[in-house]
């Protein structure tokens, strides 16, 4: 039984290949018979119709060929229909637009499935592949679009596209029709697949590759994790670089246009994006690697000015010139950058950079699996399954060898800032004793200066408060005035010099301030503003002024020494900055106590010499003063719980008050 059914089976092989030498015969067509899951130049069996050439015309003045779409195709196989050259012909180039007939047999006993697919046939001719269903349709099975055509016109959607799974029932045959628009050649070779060997293929494949992406993700990862913890610019640039290097062969690998942008027609682009983004991190990475800007500025410009015109000649390439010129374009942008890292590396030999050896071993490394890839990609040196897992192994390795080219530089980098931390601590330690005593003489020198300083203020402010009374005593001598206001003025001026040796005695010996006075008795508000009226009487009458007193019945609970030294230096003000006009001198009730104003019709004060008005040494332009009056004013009645405020009107004149004085049992006003 077993001998007959292989009897039966052979038999049925032998018929169907002489029925198939017959049919193929009459259409001159050699088929295709699989005898192992693969067959790879199929592109040289089959019948191929082209369509008529176009003689050159004004209109179009190159020769061209007629298109033709499927169904006038196959109906002109019959009468122009061309046997291709056979699997075991040299090579030869077919013009296009071309359709190709191609038929293939199922040997075998049960239904056979099969995939198209371009192995090597990578963006270099556009293609598509037709299955003539049993109702004699065509259905698109397969798409191949160049690098310049739209990647909507792809099918299915994917760089290195396969065909749609096809069948073919048990000793029946399978119809396909290739179409090329710009022509093929038949050592090209787009492979006849069979689904499990292809789907083993594509499994191992992916599997391949896939573990080489995780193996440098988890790299990249660690390196950034070492770029954070030891703040290493150089490993986070290479980290960046990894990360674009990891883009770029998703890209190129079809990935990223399969499950990321399927209907982004800038696959190429992307890629060339990738490298350049790329080849900028390397760039940034070597640069600092070297400290290039601080210590190589030349080389600095050199390396800055070659990723400049890289990243020109890799815009050119990707959205500017015709794809047949852009690797020739996108090879010295490789070449150039990769010299300049390169000479980087050198740089850091020659001046025994920390991790430098490593280093340029690695960006050699890097150039020369940059130009392989380069060049492999576009020839047919190898496989495109072989030497793209080359190129991976090589990336993968060399970013072994820059990982440990930087963390190398990174450790020694950090031994040497922990021996100069050393040394500045030793020094430090050297110095402590120096700093402490330099501490002390710095103290004793302020405290010196702080003391000098308040003796001269004091010194002035004294000065300052002795001059009007003098000048009130002289004219009162001079007019042989009363003795009540001869007695006030030379009262106040003892206590201003009894109060000054005083705190200087109390200064010298850094003794405790002086206790408070005795409680006086209440000062009347009327004697204070007569006084102050002669007092400045006649130098107000000099200048054409009226200085004048309000009446009043206050009486004050406060030090009269004190309420006289800030009275007096707020009416010598007035008098000093009225030209003519009227000084009124008043005192009158506020929130329980008594506020005594100066009122003068003088020029006014603006609103921005306000806000420096009690500001130590600042004085107006015809002040002849040191211009410490207001401020001496001010920290005086700050030190008796007292406040000095001012309102003003440029051109109509000015009030200060002396606020918050209190007050004492009131007395009847007198004429």
């Amino acid at each position: 039984m077993p001998r007959a059914m292989c009897l039966t089976r052979l038999l049925r092989q032998v018929c169907l290949l002489i029925g198939l030498a017959l049919w193929a015969g009459a259409a001159s067509a050699q088929p295709i018979v699989p005898d192992g899951p693969e067959v790879d130049n199929i592109l040289s069996y089959g019948t191929y119709v082209q369509g008529a050439v176009y003689e050159p015309t004004p209109e179009r003045p190159y020769a061209d060929y007629e298109r033709l779409t499927l169904d006038e195709a196959r109906a002109r196989l019959a009468t122009d229909g061309r046997p291709s050259i056979g699997p075991d012909a040299p090579p030869q180039p077919v013009g296009g637009p071309v359709w190709l007939q191609l038929e293939i047999a199922n040997p075998e006993d049960h239904t056979m499935q099969w995939r198209l697919q371009p192995k090597d046939f990578v963006t270099r001719y556009d293609g598509e592949a037709y299955l003539i269903e049993p109702d004699g349709r065509g259905r698109l099975i397969w798409r191949q679009a160049s690098i310049d055509g739209s990647v909507h016109d792809r099918y299915p959607r994917h760089r290195l596209s396969m065909s749609e799974v096809f069948s073919a029932p048990p000793g029946g045959m399978v119809e396909l029709w290739l179409n090329f628009p710009y022509g093929y050649r038949t050592d090209v070779k787009l492979y006849l697949t069979e689904e499990q060997a292809f789907i083993r293929e594509v499994e191992g494949t992916q599997t391949f590759h896939a573990f080489l992406f995780g193996v440098r993700a988890a790299l990249i990862v660690g390196l950034f994790a070492f770029a954070a913890i030891l703040r290493a610019k150089t490993a986070l640039y290479y980290g960046l670089f990894a990360i674009c290097i990891y883009g770029y062969f998703l890209v190129n690998y079809g990935y990223t246009y399969a499950y990321v942008v399927p209907n982004l027609g800038l696959d190429y682009a992307l890629g060339i994006f990738f490298g350049g983004l790329a080849m900028t991190a390397f760039t940034f990475m070597t640069r600092t690697f070297l400290n290039a800007r601080e210590v190589y500025p030349l080389f600095n410009r050199i390396l800055m000015g070659t990723l400049a015109v890289s990243w020109i000649l890799g815009f050119l390439a990707g959205f500017v010139v015709p794809s047949n010129w852009s690797q020739a374009i996108l090879m010295p942008a490789i070449l150039a950058i990769a010299a300049a890292n390169f000479a980087g590396g050198v740089l850091a030999v020659r001046n025994r950079h920390q991790g430098a050896m490593l280093f340029v071993v690695a960006a050699s490394f890097l150039a020369a699996i940059s130009v392989f890839g380069a060049i492999v990609s576009q020839s047919d040196v190898l496989p495109f399954l072989v030497w793209t897992k080359i190129v991976h192994i090589g990336f993968t390795f060399d970013m072994f060898l820059f990982a440990a080219a930087l963390v190398a530089q990174a450790l020694a980098l950090r031994r040497e800032r922990d021996d100069a931390s050393d040394a500045r601590i030793a020094a430090l330690a050297e110095q402590a004793d120096l700093t402490a005593r330099l501490s002390d003489v710095e103290a004793d020198h302020a405290h010196a200066v702080a003391l000098a300083e308040s003796r001269r203020r004091q010194a002035v402010s004294t000065a300052h408060d002795l001059k009007q009374p003098l000048l009130s005593l002289r004219m009162a001598l001079r007019k042989q005035a009363g003795d009540e206001t001869l007695g006030e003025s030379l009262s106040y001026l003892e206590s201003i010099i009894e109060r000054d040796l005083s705190e200087g005695r109390a200064a010298a010996h850094e003794a405790h301030p002086p206790p408070d006075r005795a409680a006086a008795a209440p000062l009347s508000a009327r004697k204070l503003i007569a006084s102050l009226v002669t007092m400045f009487g006649d130098e107000a009458a000099a200048k054409s002024i009226e200085l004048k007193g309000a009446p009043t019945s206050l009486q004050v609970d406060c030090d009269p020494v004190i309420l006289m030294r800030l009275l007096t230096n707020l009416v010598a003000n007035a008098v000093k900055h009225t030209q003519a006009g009227t000084i009124l001198i008043g005192a009158r009730r506020r929130r329980g106590a008594v506020t005594f104003e100066v009122h003068d019709t003088g020029p006014g004060i603006e609103g921005k010499r306000l806000e420096t008005l009690f500001a130590p040494y600042v004085k107006s332009d015809t002040s002849q003063g040191e211009g410490l009056g207001l401020s001496v004013v001010r920290s005086l009645a700050a030190e008796h719980g007292l406040s000095i405020s001012v309102r003003s009107v440029p051109g109509r004149g000015s009030v200060f008050s002396i606020d918050g004085v209190p007050r004492a049992q009131e007395i009847p006003a007198g004429p």
